[in-house]
């Protein structure tokens, strides 16, 4: 389990939105070794199902996951999110606080001064814009998770997961990928979360034109769950 102190060690940085069922965190997620509390050297992508704290060991956690495909996707939406906060608040915070300092001073007001302003003004833009970049890549996954509700892998999508995930899935169900489709094609009008569990599976094997479209289709139709 990653451990840290006061954000350097190894840490979860968070992939998408927190999701809350009976209690426990349901989220994508990096483990990654970690500088104040932001990835460095991503190692593994999970899906996490439960998370909990323990007061008496600061910084360790434990919980329950999904292990996930190695994404870059993943791995940049968790950066992007994780710097990009770091960067806002160091760099709001620093222009309030050097700006407030900078013209209180019983000196004169220097072009040093200027520049220390600029460089944590400069700072706050990049992680906003990191942060809107996170949230762009992070829109069309967050749709498919409200889609397929909560299952017995969480929030998970059954296309990110890793092999070992899917294929043990796959030798349950005994179906082909027509089978698959089929089925998601069946249960679409009444039953979209359970369409598009199976419709994902579909499309890890083979991705085709008609399995875009339903998928287009159930997210656009606003019927999943809430």
């Amino acid at each position: 389990m990653p451990r840290s102190v006061n954000g350097f060690g190894t840490g979860l940085c968070r992939a998408s939105r927190r999701r809350v069922v009976s209690g426990g965190e349901h989220y994508d997620a990096i483990e990654a070794v970690t500088a104040v509390w932001c990835p460095l050297i991503p190692y593994r992508v999970i899906h996490v199902i439960a998370q909990t704290y323990d007061w008496r060991r600061p910084g360790e956690s434990t919980y329950r996951f999904i292990p996930l495909r190695f994404s870059w996707s993943t791995i940049c939406r968790a950066s992007f999110h994780a710097w990009g906060g770091f960067l806002s608040i160091l760099g709001i915070g620093g222009t309030i606080l050097f700006s407030i300092a900078s013209f209180n001073m019983e000196r004169e007001f220097t072009s040093t001064d200027a520049a220390f302003i600029a460089a944590f003004a400069a700072a706050g833009m990049i992680g906003v814009l990191l942060r809107i970049v996170s949230w762009v890549l992070s829109r069309r996954s967050e749709r498919i998770k409200d889609l397929l509700g909560p299952h017995e892998c969480g929030f998970s999508d059954p296309f990110e997961w890793a092999d070992e995930i899917a294929n043990d899935v796959l030798t349950r169900l005994q179906m082909t990928e027509a089978e698959l489709l089929e089925r998601a094609y069946h249960l679409a009008e009444h039953a979209p979360a359970e369409a598009g569990w199976y419709l994902r599976l579909n499309q890890r094997i083979r991705n085709t034109p008609a399995a875009d479209n339903l998928l287009e289709t159930l997210l656009s139709a606003r019927t999943w769950h809430q």
